[in-house]
C-alpha cells in the first residue's frame, strides 16, 4: 500500500487524495506522507488507487510522441508527424515550464 494514494469520501472526509507512506500492522491505520486537511474519522469509506506520474494536463504527450513515431516510422505521412512532434514539442515546453524546476521557498 505504500506509495498508493487514498481519498476518504465526502460527506465525512474531504475527498482529497493524500499519498501513503505506510500501512500499520493489522492495516487497520495508514501513515500519510503528509497532514490530512479534514476532520478526524473512524470507520469512514476511502477509495485507495494509484495516481498517474504526470499531471492531468500533460498526460496526452505519451501519445503525441508515440504518434509521432508511428507517422514517421511505420506509416510515413510527414504531415501528422510534423501536427503530433509540434503537439508534443509545445506540451513538454509546458510541463517543463510549469513542473521542471524543484524548488523551495521559505516564507
Amino acid at each position: 500500500m505504500a506509495n498508493r494514494w487514498i481519498q476518504i469520501s465526502a460527506p465525512v472526509g474531504d475527498n482529497q487524495w493524500y499519498q501513503i507512506f505506510s500501512v500499520n500492522t493489522g492495516a487497520s491505520t495508514a501513515v500519510l506522507y503528509g497532514n490530512y486537511t479534514g476532520t478526524s474519522v473512524s470507520g469512514a469509506s476511502f477509495v485507495i488507487g494509484e495516481m498517474a506520474v504526470l499531471p492531468e494536463d500533460y498526460q496526452d504527450l505519451p501519445l503525441y510522441r508515440a504518434l509521432e513515431i508511428y507517422f514517421t516510422s511505420i506509416v510515413p505521412n510527414p504531415t501528422n508527424a510534423k501536427l503530433y512532434q509540434g503537439l508534443y514539442d509545445r506540451g513538454y515546453e509546458q510541463l517543463n515550464a510549469d513542473y521542471g524546476r524543484r524548488r523551495r521557498e521559505y516564507v
